[in-house]
C-alpha cells in the first residue's frame, strides 16, 4: 500500500510517475522510427495529452495560446516595437489573472471556484519561453515561425512544460527539422539519472520535507542555531526537489531527440551570490539576465557600477514577484538584489583581496560565506508568512538566543531530520560533479565493477525507495516549483 501513492502521481502526469515514465518510454519509441515530417505533430499530439491528464480542459487553453501567440508574432514582424508592447501587455495580463487564482489556490485558504477552473499548471514557464520568442523577432535575431506545429511544439513539449527549464526558440525550433537519434549510451546516461533523480526525490527530499514541516507550522523554536539548521535542511531538500525534476526533463527530452539546457551548475560551490544564481534555476537566471538585466543595465550605463544595482533591484523583484505576490518573495528578491549590488560595488577590491591571500583559501572563504548567506535568504521561501520570516532572521542573527541545551534538544527531536540531511549530502555531492563533467566516463568506470556488487548495489537502491521512500507529498504537482 505505500506505492500506492506513487502508483497514482500526485496530480495528472507527474514525472515521477510510473505513468509518466512509460509514456515517455513509448514516445521515445515511436519518435526513433518514425519519419521526421510527422515527429512535430506525435509530439504535440503527446504533449498535449500529457497535459490534458491533468486536467481535460487544459490542453484547449495551450492550444488558444499557442494560436495567439503565433499571430502576435506576425504583427510584432510588421510593426515590432508596438507588436511587441502588444504582446508583453497580452502576456502580463494572463498572469495578472492567472496569478491571483494561483495566490487562492497556494495560500491554503478555501479557494474560489472560478481558481480551481481556469489556473494551468506551469503557465509562468511557458509564458517566458513565449516572451522570449516574442522579443527575438522584434529585435530580429528570429523571423516568425511560420510553422504553427513547430511553434506549438515549442510552447507545449511535455517534458519542460510545467517547470521547465526556459529554453529559446532559437535553440529548440532547429531540432525539430534536425532530431537526435538517441543511441545506447544515451539510453544507459538518461535511465540513470531518472533512476538517481527518484530517490533523491522521493527518499530524500520527501522525506526532509515532510520531516520540517512541523517546525515551521508550530513557530515555536527560540534558538536561533537551530533555525539556522532548519533553514539548511530545508536548501538540502530544495535542491534534490528540482534538480530531480530537472534531470528527469532533460533525460526525457534527450531521448525524444532534443537537447535541453541544464538547470543547475553545482551551486553549492559559488563564491558569490551572483553566481549562485547563475548556477541555480539557469533557465530563469540567464532569461532574466538576457531579456531584462542586461538590456536594462545597457540603458543605464552612464551611471557606471550603479546600472548594475538598479538593473539588479530591477530584475529580483521581477523575479520576487514571477515566484508569487507575497511580501516574503518581494523581500527575497530585495535581499538577494542587495547581495548581487554589493558584488558589484566590491569586485575590484574582491580581486584585490583574491591576488593576496591563496588561492584555496580565498575559494574556501567565499564559497563558505555564500552558502551561509543563501541559507539565511531561503528564509523567505520557505517561511509560512512574512511575518514569521522576520521572526526567523531575529533569532538567527540573535547570539543569544542559541545556547547548549536548545540544540542538544533539537538533536533529539529532530534526529530523524537530521539523518536524512547528512545522508543526502553524498547524493548532493554526486548530483554536483555530474553537473559539472561528462556522466560518460562516470559509467565507464562504473562498467568495470564486478557484476555481484552491481547486482547488491541495485538491491540496495530498490531497497532505499521502496522501503525509505515518501510517496505521499501534498505539493501540487509533486514538486515545490510546481507552486511558482
Amino acid at each position: 500500500m505505500k506505492l500506492e501513492a506513487w502508483r497514482k502521481g500526485a496530480e495528472g502526469m507527474v514525472v515521477t510517475s510510473p505513468v509518466f515514465l512509460i509514456f515517455s518510454a513509448a514516445a521515445a519509441l515511436a519518435v526513433r522510427f518514425m519519419p521526421v515530417r510527422f515527429r512535430a505533430a506525435f509530439l504535440l499530439a503527446a504533449s498535449l495529452f500529457a497535459y490534458g491528464c491533468w486536467k481535460p480542459w487544459a490542453p484547449l487553453f495551450l492550444t488558444g495560446y499557442a494560436a495567439a501567440s503565433y499571430l502576435l508574432a506576425f504583427l510584432i514582424r510588421k510593426r515590432p516595437k508596438a507588436g511587441f508592447v502588444a504582446a508583453l501587455a497580452f502576456n502580463v495580463a494572463l498572469f495578472a489573472v492567472l496569478g491571483q487564482a494561483g495566490a487562492f489556490r497556494f495560500s491554503g485558504a478555501q479557494a474560489p471556484a472560478f481558481a480551481e477552473i481556469i489556473l494551468p499548471l506551469g503557465f509562468s514557464y511557458y509564458m517566458f519561453r513565449c516572451i522570449g520568442y516574442h522579443a527575438d523577432v522584434a529585435l530580429g535575431r528570429l523571423a516568425p515561425e511560420r510553422d504553427p506545429l513547430k511553434l506549438a511544439l515549442f510552447l507545449c513539449f511535455y517534458p519542460i512544460l510545467v517547470m521547465g527549464p526556459v529554453t529559446r526558440a532559437g535553440d529548440f525550433l532547429p531540432q525539430i527539422e534536425k532530431p537526435k537519434h538517441p543511441g545506447a549510451r544515451d539510453i544507459r546516461e538518461c535511465s540513470f539519472l531518472i533512476g538517481l533523480s527518484l530517490v533523491k526525490k522521493f527518499v530524500f527530499a520527501d522525506n526532509i520535507g515532510r520531516l520540517i514541516a512541523p517546525w515551521f507550522e508550530e513557530s515555536a523554536v527560540q534558538s536561533g542555531g537551530v533555525w539556522f539548521v532548519l533553514l539548511f535542511c530545508y536548501l538540502i531538500q530544495l535542491y534534490l526537489d528540482f534538480s530531480a525534476y530537472t534531470d528527469i526533463a532533460l533525460s526525457v527530452s534527450r531521448l525524444l531527440g532534443f537537447s535541453v539546457n541544464p538547470n543547475f551548475r553545482a551551486p553549492f560551490l559559488s563564491r558569490s551570490i551572483s553566481e549562485f544564481w547563475r548556477r541555480w534555476h539557469m533557465g530563469l537566471s540567464h532569461w532574466l539576465s538576457d531579456y531584462l538585466f542586461t538590456p536594462l543595465q545597457l540603458k543605464l550605463r552612464g551611471m557606471g557600477v550603479w546600472a548594475s544595482v538598479i538593473a539588479a533591484f530591477v530584475t529580483l523583484t521581477v523575479s520576487g514577484l514571477w515566484h508569487r505576490v507575497s511580501w516574503n518573495y518581494v523581500a527575497w528578491g530585495l535581499v538577494t538584489a542587495f547581495f548581487i549590488s554589493m558584488d558589484a560595488l566590491f569586485a575590484k577590491r574582491r580581486k584585490k583581496i583574491a591576488k593576496a591571500v591563496p588561492k584555496w583559501l580565498f575559494t574556501v572563504v567565499t564559497t563558505t560565506v555564500t552558502f551561509v548567506l543563501s541559507v539565511w535568504i531561503i528564509t523567505f521561501i520557505r517561511a509560512e508568512d512574512f511575518g514569521q520570516s522576520l521572526y526567523i532572521l531575529g533569532r538567527v542573527f540573535d547570539p543569544g538566543s542559541t545556547n547548549l541545551r536548545g540544540m542538544l534538544d533539537f538533536f533529539g527531536e529532530g534526529g530523524e531530520l537530521l539523518w536524512y540531511t547528512l545522508a543526502a549530502l553524498p547524493l548532493v555531492t554526486l548530483s554536483h560533479a555530474l553537473e559539472l563533467k561528462p556522466l560518460e566516463p562516470l559509467l565507464r568506470g562504473a562498467s568495470r565493477i564486478p557484476y555481484p556488487v552491481w547486482a547488491v548495489l541495485t538491491v540496495l537502491l530498490i531497497y532505499a525507495f521502496i522501503f525509505f521512500g515518501w510517496f505521499d507529498s501534498d505539493i501540487v504537482g509533486g514538486f515545490i516549483y510546481a507552486k511558482f
